[in-house]
């Protein structure tokens, strides 16, 4: 393995993946004189990748309606959640078509025969 002129070195994918090393994980290096070892940051409260999720959204919304208008678009009036795809009720799947004679599947929709030339 070679060290690049900036200093950078590709960690395999098995040893990133048995180490929990995860793309953007913040990690420090160790020195004991004769080897480096790379070991996970401590974890800062707030700095974790949700943390850079948010703060890379936040202020981006480009909605005009306030969270009570949009909360009240989701309820039905009653102070309970409306019908919506999201919650209505799940209808069962059509039933199965039997087998034909002999175990095999039989067709649902019939045919007409084929003509031979």
């Amino acid at each position: 393995m070679r060290i690049t002129s900036k200093g950078q070195v590709t960690i395999p994918a098995n040893i990133r993946e048995q180490a929990g090393l995860l793309p953007h994980s913040e990690v420090e290096f160790e020195f004991d004189g004769t080897f480096v070892r790379i070991i996970p940051a401590t974890k800062q409260r707030g700095s974790g990748r949700g943390a850079r999720l948010v703060a890379h959204l936040r202020g981006r919304g480009d909605v005009a309606m306030s969270t009570d208008a949009i909360m009240a678009l989701t309820r039905d009036g009653t102070g309970r959640l409306g019908k919506s795809r999201f919650n209505a009720p799940v209808q069962p799947p059509p039933p199965a078509v039997p087998p034909g004679p002999g175990g095999g599947l039989r067709a649902a929709v019939a045919h007409p025969p084929i003509a031979r030339c």
